[in-house]
């Protein structure tokens, strides 16, 4: 009986790849984060850089992980996702530097199919840090 179980299972996941079904493509990118920065994911000359920014898309989801490495001291940042067209996305996750201003915050969410150019944002106390903008087809 086990045996017969264990070849059913073989044979259903050998031919799972001829189900037709596509898996998405993964599209990452890296992105530079600038402090103070909120114009809508430009770039800013004369900027402090602070972190990046990793942004991957697979399908209608994209995942961030925002780093900062010099950000303000022991403080809570909320990370958004915004449209390159400075479009608000929604929060993504929360975070809390510690004392030299390092730390993490990763989130995922859908986005619309049609959207490609996306970039990340640390709110914190009436600032924000944008990263650079970044194309995910």
């Amino acid at each position: 009986m086990k045996r017969l179980a264990l070849l059913t299972l073989a044979s259903l996941a050998a031919m799972a790849p001829m189900t037709g079904v596509a898996s998405a493509k993964t599209y990452t990118a890296k992105s530079i984060i600038q402090q103070d920065n909120s114009f809508c994911g430009d770039f800013m000359e004369g900027l402090k850089e602070i972190g990046i920014a990793t942004l991957k898309r697979t399908g209608n989801s994209v995942t961030t992980v925002y780093v900062l490495k010099s950000g303000l001291p022991d403080t809570e940042y909320s990370i958004e996702l915004w449209g390159g067209s400075c479009e608000y996305l929604g929060e993504l996750a929360s975070f809390t530097t510690n004392k030299h201003g390092a730390g993490k915050g990763k989130g995922a969410m859908s986005v619309p199919a049609g959207d490609t150019s996306f970039f990340a944002t640390g709110v914190t106390q009436g600032t924000a840090s944008d990263s650079v903008a970044v194309e995910l087809p």
